[in-house]
């Protein structure tokens, strides 16, 4: 699931028109996700979350959504 999961990111910064500097965040803080996964109870921000309910959910059905994320004015 791993690998599709970072084919889907890839897919997205290829297809989504940032910057460099824009790709440069995204992949940092994917990256980041990968490495450190879901937070825990132990973080305030997570604190009062139900994460039996998130962990239960099917994430084999993840589907990433391509948003047009420009402004237009």
């Amino acid at each position: 699931m791993q690998t599709e999961i970072k084919s889907n990111f890839e897919e997205l910064l290829d297809e989504g028109g940032f910057s460099n500097s824009q790709k440069e965040i995204k992949e940092k803080n994917f990256n980041k996700f990968l490495e450190q996964g879901f937070p825990n109870k132990r973080i305030e921000d997570w604190k009062f979350s139900d994460l039996n309910q998130i962990i239960s959910t099917n994430f084999e059905n993840l589907a990433f959504s391509k948003k047009d994320n420009s402004i237009k004015h």
